[in-house]
């Protein structure tokens, strides 16, 4: 869902980069045989005295922005249960675990295949695909028992987001 988009968008630029590593490295490889590509080389960097550095601006901001997108990409969150004076933090997996659960329980031929998504405001979302045969009844058993769930295991009171894909 979208934490898969967000993975799969990294993982193509992640190649892109590798690609361009080891292109720059066979080019500089087959330069030290090739006068002509020494030539190109030289000239280039007469003719244009800043080429360096602005390769080396663009290198910096494009690690920078690889950097913060991993680092989003694989950051924590959690769920905060305030209890009397001391607060519990929760991690997503943990929720997700139990949701998972239950899943299995509901649908036990269905492969458990959800995210869950903690929300700044501490807002739970549920992300799943449904077996085609669903019925409204079938969705306020899941809110109930869902609801149930979390109250009892985290006592998470608030409601909670389930989103259905196709």
């Amino acid at each position: 869902m979208l934490k898969n988009f967000r993975v799969g968008v990294f993982s193509i630029v992640h190649l892109l980069v590798v690609m361009l590593v080891l292109s720059t490295g066979i080019l500089f490889v087959l330069s030290a045989f090739l006068t002509n590509v020494q030539n190109i080389a030289i000239h280039l960097l007469l003719q244009y005295p800043n080429l360096l550095s602005s390769l080396g601006v663009f290198f910096v901001f494009l690690g920078l922005v690889l950097f913060f997108g991993f680092y989003n990409m694989y950051k924590v969150r959690y769920y905060k249960i305030k209890m009397g004076s001391s607060k519990v933090l929760v991690e997503e997996a943990i929720i997700q675990d139990y949701i998972k659960g239950y899943w299995r329980q509901i649908f036990p031929n269905e492969p458990s295949n959800l995210e869950v998504i903690i929300h700044p405001k501490q807002t739970i979302e549920i992300v799943t695909k449904f077996p085609n045969i669903v019925s409204e009844t079938v969705l306020n058993k899941i809110q109930n028992e869902l609801g149930v769930l979390l109250a009892r295991k985290l006592g998470y009171e608030k409601e909670f987001v389930l989103t259905i894909t196709s």
